[in-house]
C-alpha cells in the first residue's frame, strides 16, 4: 500500500515538472534545450500546446495530493479528446473563416496533430461541415470532462421547457407548499460508475453512488401528464365506487387556497371538489371510472375520496457528491487505523442516512467491524452509527450514518409514489421511504397486526396519524371502519366525526376495555358468518355475498334480507334457485368491511384492566385476520410489562422508534438495533415474514392537512356509530362478581378509595384480617380496574374517585 503511494508521488512530480520544464521554454529561458523543446510540442500542438500543459498539469496534481482519484479514467478520455478537437476546430476558425486567403503557420493551424484531424474529417464532409461537427464533438466533450451527461441535461430542462411552452411559468415550488402530484420533480440524473477494487488506503475506488432524490426522472411516465388508459383522472371530482383508486393532484384550475376555506368551514355542495368543468357530468355517466365497473361496489355511489392537494409534497434536495466521497474516504481511514482493510464499493444516499458499503479483505472478519461502532461513530463525527453485518442477500458490509441535512418526507411524497397506484388494497398505509429512497407502503391485512414503540418525541405520533390519514385518503367507509382508542385524550381526537369511524373516539381506559372486548365478540360472530357460507376469509365472503346479491337479482325469486355496512339498514333481494339459497333463506347478510383498531398508548390501558386488555388482544391477533378486524398498537414505554410475551408472541410486525437503551430495542425486536436510530421518525419495521428489521424513514403529515382531511370527510355526513360498549362491562363485573365477590370487598374499596392508598398493609390493619385475604381483595381491586398494578415496594396507584365510588355503589345497590 505504501509502496503504491510512492509510485504515484513519483510519477506526479515527474509530471510536474516537464510542464514547468514546457511552460518556461515558451519564454525561450532554457537555453538551446528548452527551445528545442518548445519547438517540437508547437509542431504537434500549435498554440494549444498551452492546454495540453494545463491538462497534463492537473493529472500530475491528481497523483500527488489524491484529488478526486475517480476521475482519473475520465480525464484520460473526455481531456484528450477535447484538447484534439479544440486543435482540429482552431483549424477551421484560421483556415476557413478568419484567413482563407493566406497560408497560416502550422502553429496556427493547432500542429500537426489539429491540422490532420482538421482534413481528415473535411475530407469525409465538407470544411464547413466538419466545423460544425468539430464543434459538436468539442461542447460533448467538455460537459463530459466537468461530469455533465448531455443526455441527462436534455433530460432535466425538456419537462421546464414543455411547462414553459404550456403555461409560461418554470417555477420551482419551494419546500411546504402545496405541489401538484402530477409536477415531475426535476433533478439531475444519479452519477454511477463502475466501481474499481482497490485495497488502497488513501486513494478511494470509484464508487457508485445512488440518491433517491435524483431517481425521480424514472417515475415521470407517472407523475408526468401521459399515463396513458391508466390515468385515474381527478378522484376528489368523483364519486368513488372503486376500491383505492390512487392519490392523484387536483386540476391545474383549481384554487388551493378556496378550496381548504371550503373544507373548514363546510361550504355547501361539492364545489369543492370539482374544480375541472369536464367532471361536472359524472354523476350522469361512469367517465374513467367504468374501466373498473367489474370490481366496483355497486352498493356505493355518494363517497368521495379527499382532493390530493391536501397532501403537501417535500421539495428535492440538492446532493453534495463531492462532500460523500469526502466521508467514505474518512470511513475506510479510520478502519485502515484500525488494522481492518476494506474497500467502499457502493453509496446509497437516503433522506435521514447514508449507507456506505463496504468490502472487507482477505482474512478480515465481520466481528472486527462490529465491534468498532463507536470508533466509527468518532471519526464519522457522528451521534452513532448502525452497522448491518453483513448486508442480506449480498457480501458487504453496510454503515449506516446519519445525514447532516435531513430531508422530510412528507405523506405527499409517498401515496403520490407509483408505488402508492400499483397497491389498491384499502389497508395499503404509508409507512416511508426505506434507506434506498423508495416509497414503502405496508398492507395491514398482511401483518396483520401492528406493534409501535418508542420514547417520546421518537415519530411514533406522526407515524399513527400516517397510518389513519392514508387510509382516510384511500379508503371509503364501506371499505374500512376503525376503533380509535386514545387514553392521553390529545392525539386522536382530531379524528372525531368521520364516517369510518364505529364510535366516537374512546378516551376513557375502562370503556377501552369493553371496545376491544367488542372487537372479541365482532370477531366470533363474523367467524359464524362466515362458516354458514363456507367462506375462508373476508374477501371470499364479501365475493359470495356480491354473487349472491347479484344472482338474486337476476333471478328475482325469493328473499335475502342485506345489511348496508354504512346505515345498518337492510333491503329485500330476491333469491334464486341455486342451492346455496336454499340453506341461506331468511338469513340476514352484510357486506363486512375491514375493522381497525388503533389504541394510542398501552401502558394506560394496562394500569387499568391488564387481565381484560391483554386477553382481548391475544384473542384479536390470535383469530382475527381471517375476518378482517386488525391491530395497531402503540406505546412509549415498550417495557416487559406493557409488552408482555404473551402480545409479542402474537403480533410479529413490529415498528421500532428511537429507545434510550439496548433492553428496550429488544422488547420491540427482539435484538439491538432501535437504541441507534436518530428520532424524528427514523425506525425500523420488522416484518411478519423475516428477521431482518428495515429500517425507514417514517412520513410527516401537518395537523393542518389532518383537519382538512377529516373535513373533507364530515362534509360528507351519514356517520353511524355501533352503539355504547358499557354492556359489555356489566356482563364482565356481574361475572366477576360471581367467581371472586368477597364480602370484606366493599368495606376494603371504601378504604383505599377514601385513603387514596393502594396498600396490603393498610387493609390487613383496618380489616383485621390475615396478609393472604388481604393480598386477595388487592388482587380483586385490581382486576375490577379500581388500583394499578404492583411497583415493587411502592403503594399501588388508586385509580377511583370518590365521585365515581358512589356512582359505583349506587350500582351495585339498583344491581
Amino acid at each position: 500500500m505504501r509502496a503504491r503511494r510512492t509510485e504515484a508521488d513519483v510519477a506526479g512530480l515527474i509530471i510536474l515538472g516537464g510542464v514547468i520544464f514546457g511552460l518556461l521554454s515558451l519564454f525561450s529561458v532554457l537555453g538551446g534545450v528548452g527551445t528545442s523543446f518548445d519547438h517540437l510540442f508547437a509542431a504537434a500542438f500549435g498554440y494549444g500546446r498551452v492546454l495540453f500543459y494545463a491538462y497534463i498539469g492537473y493529472y500530475g496534481l491528481v497523483l500527488v495530493l489524491d484529488i478526486r482519484p475517480s476521475l482519473k479514467r475520465r480525464y484520460l478520455s473526455s481531456g484528450a479528446l477535447t484538447i484534439v478537437t479544440l486543435l482540429a476546430f482552431s483549424s477551421f476558425l484560421i483556415f476557413e473563416l478568419l484567413h482563407p486567403h493566406r497560408n497560416p503557420s502550422l502553429a496556427e493551424r493547432g500542429g500537426l496533430i489539429g491540422w490532420y484531424t482538421f482534413r481528415g474529417i473535411a475530407a469525409l464532409v465538407s470544411p464547413g461541415g466538419a466545423g460544425i461537427l468539430i464543434f459538436v464533438v468539442v461542447v460533448f466533450s467538455l460537459l463530459d470532462l466537468f461530469g455533465h451527461s448531455p443526455i441527462a441535461i436534455v433530460r432535466r430542462y425538456r419537462h421546464r421547457i414543455a411547462r414553459h411552452f404550456n403555461d409560461g411559468s418554470d417555477a420551482r415550488e419551494i419546500q411546504g407548499a402545496p405541489l401538484s402530484l402530477d409536477e415531475p420533480h426535476t433533478s439531475s440524473p444519479p452519477l454511477v460508475h463502475k466501481p474499481t477494487r482497490s485495497r488502497s488506503r488513501s486513494r478511494m475506488p470509484s464508487v457508485p453512488v445512488y440518491d433517491y432524490a435524483e431517481d425521480s426522472l424514472s417515475n415521470e411516465a407517472y407523475l408526468g401528464a401521459d399515463r396513458g388508459s391508466k390515468d385515474l383522472g381527478n378522484p376528489e371530482s368523483k364519486v368513488i365506487n372503486i376500491p383505492v383508486p390512487p392519490l392523484e393532484a387536483v386540476a391545474e384550475g383549481s384554487d388551493s387556497q378556496e378550496l381548504d376555506e371550503e373544507l373548514l368551514l363546510g361550504g355547501s355542495n361539492a364545489d369543492a371538489f370539482d374544480s375541472s368543468p369536464a367532471d361536472e357530468d359524472l354523476d350522469s355517466q361512469d367517465g374513467v371510472a367504468q374501466d373498473f365497473d367489474e370490481k366496483a361496489d355497486e352498493r356505493v355511489v355518494a363517497w368521495k375520496l379527499p382532493p390530493g392537494n391536501i397532501l403537501r409534497r417535500s421539495a428535492v434536495r440538492a446532493l453534495d457528491k463531492d462532500e460523500l466521497w469526502k466521508r467514505g474516504r474518512i470511513l475506510c481511514d479510520a478502519l485502515a487505523t484500525h488494522k481492518v482493510e476494506t474497500s467502499l464499493v457502493g453509496m446509497t444516499v437516503g433522506p435521514t442516512v447514508t449507507r456506505y458499503e463496504l468490502e472487507l479483505g482477505a482474512g478480515v472478519k465481520v466481528a472486527r467491524v462490529t465491534s468498532l461502532n463507536k470508533d466509527i461513530a468518532y471519526a464519522m463525527a457522528a451521534a452513532d452509527v448502525r452497522i448491518l453485518a453483513p448486508i442480506p442477500g449480498r457480501s458487504a458490509i453496510g454503515v449506516e450514518v446519519p445525514n447532516e441535512r435531513r430531508v422530510i418526507v412528507a405523506l405527499g411524497d409517498v401515496l403520490g409514489a407509483p408505488e402508492a397506484a400499483a397497491n389498491l388494497h384499502p389497508l395499503a398505509v404509508a409507512i416511508g421511504r426505506d434507506i434506498s429512497g423508495k416509497a414503502t407502503l405496508a398492507n395491514l391485512a398482511e401483518m396483520p397486526h401492528v406493534l409501535i414503540a418508542g420514547s417520546t418525541g421518537s415519530g411514533k405520533s406522526s407515524c399513527l396519524n400516517s397510518i389513519l390519514t392514508s387510509i382516510l385518503m384511500r379508503s371509503t367507509p364501506d371499505e374500512v371502519r376503525m376503533i380509535l382508542i386514545d387514553p392521553k385524550r390529545v392525539e386522536l381526537g382530531q379524528y372525531n366525526g368521520v364516517p369510518h369511524l364505529l364510535t366516537p373516539v374512546v378516551t376513557n381506559p375502562k370503556k377501552a376495555a369493553n371496545a376491544l372486548a367488542w372487537a372479541v365478540k365482532e370477531m366470533e360472530q363474523r367467524y359464524d358468518l362466515l362458516s354458514e357460507l363456507g367462506a375462508r376469509d373476508i374477501v371470499g365472503y364479501n365475493q359470495i355475498v356480491e354473487n349472491l346479491q347479484r344472482e338474486a337479482s337476476e333471478e328475482d325469486k325469493a328473499d335475502l334480507p342485506f345489511v348496508d355496512a354504512a346505515n345498518e339498514t337492510s333491503s329485500e333481494i330476491e333469491l334464486g334457485p341455486s342451492p346455496l339459497f336454499d340453506s341461506i333463506k331468511e338469513k340476514s347478510y352484510r357486506h363486512l368491511p375491514y375493522i381497525v383498531v388503533v389504541v394510542d398508548e398501552l401502558n394506560d390501558l394496562m394500569m387499568v384492566a391488564a387481565r381484560d386488555v391483554e386477553e382481548s388482544i391475544c384473542r384479536i391477533a390470535q383469530m382475527a385476520r381471517a375476518v378482517g378486524i386488525h391491530l395497531v398498537i402503540a406505546t412509549q414505554r415498550p417495557s416487559v410489562d406493557v409488552i408482555t410475551g404473551l402480545i409479542k408472541a402474537n403480533i410479529p410486525s413490529r415498528m421500532a422508534f428511537s429507545v434510550s437503551s439496548l433492553a428496550d430495542s429488544r422488547v420491540i425486536l427482539d435484538q439491538p438495533g432501535a437504541e441507534r436510530l436518530i428520532g424524528k421518525g427514523d425506525m425500523l419495521m420488522l416484518g411478519a415474514s423475516t428477521s431482518h428489521p428495515q429500517r425507514l424513514q417514517a412520513p410527516w403529515v401537518a395537523e393542518e392537512e389532518i383537519r382538512k382531511v377529516v373535513a373533507s370527510w364530515i362534509r360528507q355526513g351519514r356517520t353511524s356509530f355501533v352503539g355504547d360498549f358499557e354492556v359489555v362491562e356489566t356482563t364482565s363485573d356481574s361475572s366477576d362478581s360471581k367467581e371472586d365477590e368477597d364480602e370484606l370487598f366493599m368495606a376494603a374499596l371504601e378504604l383505599v378509595v377514601s385513603s387514596q392508598l393502594g396498600s396490603t398493609s393498610m387493609l390487613q390493619r383496618k380489616l383485621r384480617v390475615g396478609f393472604s385475604r388481604a393480598g386477595r381483595l388487592m388482587d380483586l381491586l385490581e382486576r375490577r380496574g379500581i388500583v394499578g398494578p404492583l411497583e415493587g415496594s411502592k403503594p399501588r396507584v388508586v385509580l377511583m374517585g370518590k365521585e365515581e365510588f358512589e356512582s359505583y355503589k349506587d350500582q351495585r345497590l339498583i344491581g
